[in-house]
């Protein structure tokens, strides 16, 4: 029906296991195409370091929790990027996730990195900052 859905799940989420969401996804695939359905309605992204819904060792804000603090875009918010895939039919493509010093949304960024739709992972091109999220790729693993 034109629907669209986005997910995500932190790695290091302490109270629900990530797995259970990429088993979840994966069965979801499998069934979708063995029905001869594209799964083109849905992403799943997996993020590296963040805990339940926010915090963590990673970067971990991408627009999911309120707005305002990452830019107001597609491509760094999570919201924004449904908004556009519904609205406009642009599909999301890796989404930029920001880390502040301890989690301290009123300094300044620290750490970005892509969030990659789900199996791809961010894998560093091998040259630039390791803290810039331009210096990475969304590949599969």
């Amino acid at each position: 029906r034109g629907g669209k859905l986005i997910m995500h799940h932190g790695w290091a989420d302490q109270l629900i296991q990530a797995e259970g969401t990429t088993l979840y996804w994966d069965d979801v695939n499998q069934t979708m195409t063995k029905a001869g359905v594209p799964v083109d309605f849905a992403k799943l992204y997996m993020v590296p370091g963040m805990g339940h819904c926010s915090g963590g060792a990673g970067p971990n804000q991408f627009g999911q929790g309120s707005s305002g603090i990452v830019p107001a875009d597609a491509t760094h918010d999570i919201f924004r990027a449904l908004m556009a895939w519904s609205e406009k039919g642009t599909a999301p493509q890796a989404i930029v996730a920001s880390k502040f010093p301890n989690d301290d949304r009123t300094k300044p960024v620290l750490t970005t990195r892509p969030l990659c739709a789900y199996p791809q992972v961010a894998k560093y091109s091998g040259s630039g900052s390791t803290d810039d999220a331009t210096n990475f790729t969304c590949a599969n693993p």
